[in-house]
């Protein structure tokens, strides 16, 4: 089915790609005093990649591990890492689909007709980009929040470039206690990206982007409607987001994981009430920037949503968010619980003005419960309850986030949209 709402043509194209790679670990010291094990460990791949043009480029890592006793182990890790761009990014067709925009900068009484041919002035840029005269000064706002957007591929793209680093441990104070901490640091050059409609927008109607409000480059990538003015019917291209190898992208955090098994005797309990397996895994999110062009601004992302911040990743960026997970086996049956937390996150600053419950997401916690009964060998049951306290999603209205993550006023990617539901199943072996 073909139309506004993001048609899906076919899309053709070749490229070839060869590689080499060898990898080794090696062992340096072993049983040594405060050296248990020492090793290192590294590779590299050669990557010669082939579609309009041919590009030969390289990987590699290189890291280690010490092991000073034995309940204990260093690790770290540097690697240079490449990404080749994949088929849609490659060769799928520019085509008109849909973003969001609440409000037009040439909309309503935000312009006038006095200064349409006024240089300097947003009214007169209004009309250079392809409002009627007749319609500055009522231009209707955009009809259900939603915009035209063109996008394609781009044959010219080549590899992503990244440099990472992870620094950590693993700590097993106890026999089936594991405790893991881990810090990473992610830095992407040339990204395979492109501008959110917010960027071209500000890049030209913005008079902290545009001092001048004159015709320049992201002006050029504004298609409005011939007749009416507006980015909305077929008549509009709308607002054009090309990809490229101009982006860049960064984070860095802390992952915490936890896991430890026991019997119900370790607590004093009867070795008849079994075992219980409990695990936590956490991620502290540091930073995330991104910036789509050299000409777009750089976008610091982490704790907030947006139509741009959606524009690399289809979510809200949490700044902490955990699961923590028990189980009890008994005899046949294990039961258990999984507790899932999102930190609270906020409306990018520098946007549009929305209602105030709309700016903010407050922190969120759902609760899963699951069981199982082992029938014999051959025949399992299981039963789950996902968001066993049916918690609704927050309402945040169809048009402060990207098209796609923002949908029916939620994040439903990311929050549960459904509400409490059960599941109910049966593994048989033959």
């Amino acid at each position: 089915m073909l139309g506004t709402g993001a048609p899906t043509p076919d899309r053709a194209g070749t490229f070839k790609m060869k590689e080499a790679a060898i990898e080794g670990s090696i062992p340096l010291i072993a049983d040594m005093p405060f050296i248990k094990a020492l090793n290192f460990e590294t590779g590299y791949r050669r990557t010669e990649f082939e579609t309009t043009s041919k590009q030969s480029y390289g990987s590699w890592k290189g890291g280690g591990e010490w092991q000073p006793i034995q309940t204990l182990r260093f690790r770290g890790m540097v690697q240079k890492a490449t990404r080749a761009p994949n088929v849609n990014e490659l060769f799928a067709p520019v085509v008109t689909g849909l973003s969001n925009l609440a409000v037009d900068p040439c909309q309503g009484n935000r312009i006038n007709k006095a200064d349409a041919n006024t240089a300097g002035t947003l009214s007169n840029l209004c009309r250079l980009t392809g409002v009627p005269l007749s319609e500055i000064g009522s231009l209707p706002v955009p009809s259900s929040g939603q915009i035209n957007n063109a996008s394609g591929g781009n044959t010219n793209l080549g590899p992503e470039e990244a440099k990472t680093k992870t620094l950590g441990f693993v700590w097993e104070p106890a026999p089936r206690l594991m405790v893991s901490l881990d810090y990473y640091k992610i830095d992407i050059e040339k990204a395979v990206s492109s501008p959110s409609t917010t960027d071209i927008l500000d890049g030209c109607y913005s008079a902290a982007q545009n001092p001048g409000l004159t015709l320049n480059a992201a002006c050029g990538m504004i298609g409005r409607n011939t007749i009416n003015g507006t980015f909305n019917g077929v008549e509009s291209s709308g607002v054009l987001t090309p990809k490229s190898n101009l982006g860049t992208q960064s984070t860095s955090g802390w992952d915490l994981n936890a896991a430890y098994r026991f019997n119900a005797n370790q607590v004093g309990l009867d070795s008849k009430w079994g075992s219980f397996d409990v695990s936590f895994n956490y991620n502290q999110v540091q930073d995330y920037k991104f910036r789509a062009t050299p000409t777009s601004i750089e976008r610091d992302c982490l704790g907030y949503y947006s139509v741009a911040c959606n524009n690399v990743v289809n979510a809200p960026v949490f700044k902490r968010k955990f699961n923590q997970r028990t189980n009890w086996s008994i005899g046949s049956f294990v039961v258990g619980y999984n507790w899932r937390y999102m930190s609270a996150v906020n409306e990018e600053p520098g946007g549009q003005d929305f209602l105030p419950a709309f700016a903010h997401i407050k922190a969120f916690n759902y609760l899963d419960l699951s069981g199982v009964y082992n029938f014999n060998k051959n025949v399992r049951i299981n039963l789950s309850i996902k968001n066993a306290t049916d918690k609704k999603p927050p309402i945040v209205g169809g048009t402060i986030g990207g098209t796609g993550p923002n949908s029916g006023n939620t994040f439903p990617q990311t929050y549960d949209a459904v509400g409490r539901y059960f599941t109910l199943g049966a593994t048989v072996k033959f």
